[in-house]
């Protein structure tokens, strides 16, 4: 093709530039995992410490917004929190303000259990003590900026330890934020009054004006022992249950009956318990592993929507104390004789171990989160189960933990942590000793996503721009409801024989679920830009996560009367002196301009053999053309020369489309003349 007639075709395509429709991928096939739920777990925080007993919550307001807290030993409460849906994670110490207990300061603080506030505050519940047994303090802090700072625990105490042994022990919060952020509490004190039942306080309004939580109030019957209460807001409905042991022991397979309270006036009365279910106590240090310390506490949650209660416990299979597994039952309005018959959680065959459940619901779907041995039948690994929130749900398991804990590791305690966002995203936590973390234990937990990046968009699929014009282009990550998927990692890739103004980058994304990429090129020729949009986070580009466009990038017209002549030498980039000349013209009456190019630098040899292109903008001309360079024909160059005017200095670049650059220099001798 010879050069005007290749010219007229790139004017022909410049007439004509439009961008193209988007490209769409779809995830399918190879290695990507994308079938719903996909799981990937994170260790919020490699701690030379040990970090056990987790709490996690994920904010009504904003699904990305999560936040967790753990006990650390040595050390008190360390708080985490995520601005990213749980992806990465800030942490640091709880402080113990100004509390003391009994004066001392040698103390431990243990048990968290958080909620959010209506605004985003995080509140944080604990307890405060000394010695074994016990002496406890319980009290409740909260940071408005998420853990910069905090309330100072003196002023929010629930319950405090007012004599040796007196211990205010496993509590559980919940915050209303239907009704101004109201904190309600509820837990076991020990020695002293209400001994080993489970007693109620609240806060009404919450921080806004100070906590100051109310006397004590009885949930359970006064009699037996009754331990673990978990609390549930819905509505105007609150919710506690707990476990009742009669006589007063609550030994490795003794008989039990869960309970649950109503109250409908924010926890100023309560419903007569009713029993929920019966079990078999299984206290897992007792003969499983003495990393473990709890009874089968209860964990309870509702359904928003339908108002429809669940409960999970932990029961031995065959009485008094084989097979200890997972069961749920639930209530439509938690009244006597409307609970549903026990269901078994864990999916396992035979014997293997089933302990500590928590449960959430949220999204239509009942989740149960636990430990399991039912992998190798040693080895613990956290454990989901999940099922539509119905009185039958049929349940799905699946292993949320991607390496087992060894048995016998370490302090695990007495509770998981277990949440789901309205992003249809579930957050379980847990403690795991996994080979490789910081301390013996370490606070984990999952991002379980249930409607996950599945399908991506590049807009336009391909361009035709001038030189020197800006190509942008959006990806767009939807989840499997067509949800815009934030936080995605994309990387734009350029292949260019040009000279691109960059060759790529890696961004995430932002709120729409897109992604944008902008650039140029300095000379003629077509582009490929490589789409690469991460669906499943594993930094590994898999089959469906790819998509290619391209862009065109055309001469632009010449300026008509256009002149341009110089010489002289410049410093190239590469060092040396590089000399060079030039005289180009566009008359008017000419089709296309004419003139000549050299340019000689220590690796370029470059003799111009066609001039396409000359464009005056005031001072600055670019000069497009193809010359032989270093003996190789047919190569793309743009020169670029600026007539600073007496007595300004004059500048000179050449970039050629082997990737050479002299750079944009100031010439060290010679003059350049435009018009």
């Amino acid at each position: 093709m010879t050069t005007r007639l290749r010219i007229r075709r790139l004017r022909s395509l410049l007439l004509a530039a439009v961008f193209a429709f988007s490209a769409v991928a779809f995830v399918g096939g190879a290695a990507a995992s994308h079938v719903s739920p996909t799981v990937r777990d994170v260790d919020m925080a490699n701690l030379p410490e040990d970090e056990a007993e987790l709490s996690i919550i994920v904010d009504p307001s904003d699904p990305h917004h999560v936040a967790a807290g753990a006990n650390q030993r040595p050390g008190g409460q360390h708080w985490y929190v995520s601005s990213d849906g749980g992806r990465t994670w800030s942490d640091g110490a709880l402080p113990p303000g100004t509390l003391t207990v009994l004066g001392r300061t040698d103390t431990l603080i243990s048990d968290p259990s958080l909620d959010f506030g209506s605004d985003g505050e995080i509140y944080y519940g604990a307890l405060m003590h000394f010695g074994d047994p016990g002496t406890c303090t319980l009290f409740v802090t909260a940071s408005g900026d998420d853990g910069a700072n905090w309330s100072d625990p003196a002023n929010g105490v629930v319950a405090a330890a007012t004599a040796p042994l007196v211990c205010n022990d496993k509590e559980m919060i919940a915050v209303d934020r239907a009704n101004n952020d109201n904190v309600y509490v509820a837990w076991n004190p020990y020695e002293t009054t209400y001994s080993r039942q489970v007693a109620f306080s609240r806060d009404l309004n919450g921080i806004s004006d100070g906590l100051a939580f109310s006397s004590p109030t009885l949930l359970s019957d006064g009699i037996c022992r009754s331990v673990g209460p978990d609390l549930a807001v819905a509505g105007n409905s609150l919710y506690v249950a707990w476990t009742t042991f009669c006589p007063d022991l609550g030994a490795d397979g003794d008989f039990g009956t869960v309970y649950v309270t109503k109250s409908t006036d924010q926890g100023g009365s309560w419903s007569t318990p009713v029993a929920a279910a019966t079990l078999y106590n299984v206290s897992p240090d007792a003969k499983i592993d003495p990393g473990f310390r709890a009874r089968s506490m209860p964990s309870i949650d509702v359904d928003q929507v339908t108002g429809r209660v669940f409960v999970a416990y932990n029961s031995y299979a065959t009485p008094p104390t084989t097979d200890p597994d997972i069961y749920v039952v639930s209530s439509p309005d938690a009244t006597a004789g409307s609970w549903t018959a026990p269901l078994r959680v864990n999916q396992d065959v035979g014997t293997t171990e089933q302990v500590l459940p928590w449960v959430a619901v949220g999204e239509g779907r009942v989740h149960v989160a636990y430990y399991s041995r039912a992998n190798d039948g040693t080895n613990w690994n956290l454990h989901v189960a999940y099922g539509a929130a119905t009185a039958a749900p049929i349940l799905t398991e699946v292993t949320v933990s991607s390496a087992s804990t060894p048995p016998t590791t370490g302090f695990i305690g007495d509770y998981t942590g277990n949440f789901v966002g309205s992003d249809d995203v579930l957050h379980p936590a847990w403690t795991d000793g996994r080979s490789g973390v910081g301390g013996k234990t370490d606070a984990y937990t999952a991002r379980m996503d249930f409607s996950p990046p599945t399908a991506f968009t590049v807009s336009p699929l391909a361009a035709s721009l001038v030189v020197g014009a800006t190509a942008s282009f959006t990806a767009t990550v939807t989840g499997a409801h067509g949800e815009a998927e934030q936080f995605i990692p994309v990387t734009f890739a350029v292949t260019s024989s040009g000279f691109p103004s960059s060759v790529g980058g890696s961004v995430v994304t932002g709120p729409a679920g897109t992604a944008n990429f902008k650039y140029t090129n300095a000379l003629p020729g077509t582009d490929t830009l490589h789409v690469f949009a991460d669906l499943d986070e594993d930094g590994t580009e898999d089959s469906g996560e790819a998509v290619e466009t391209t862009v065109t990038w055309l001469l632009p017209s010449s300026t008509d009367g256009a002149k341009a002549t110089g010489g002289g030498t410049i410093v190239p980039f590469e060092g040396g002196s590089a000399r060079f000349s030039f005289a180009v013209q566009k008359k008017a009456a000419d089709a296309y301009p004419k003139g000549s190019l050299a340019y000689s630098a220590p690796s370029r040899s470059v003799v111009a053999t066609a001039i396409t292109a000359i464009v005056i903008d005031g001072n600055h001309a670019s000069i497009f053309g193809t010359a032989t360079v270093n003996g190789a024909n047919g190569v793309d160059f743009r020169a670029d020369a600026v007539d600073g005017g007496e007595p300004s200095a004059d500048f000179f670049q050449i970039r050629l489309a082997d990737g050479y650059d002299s750079g944009f220099r100031s010439l060290a001798s010679g003059n350049i003349q435009t018009s």
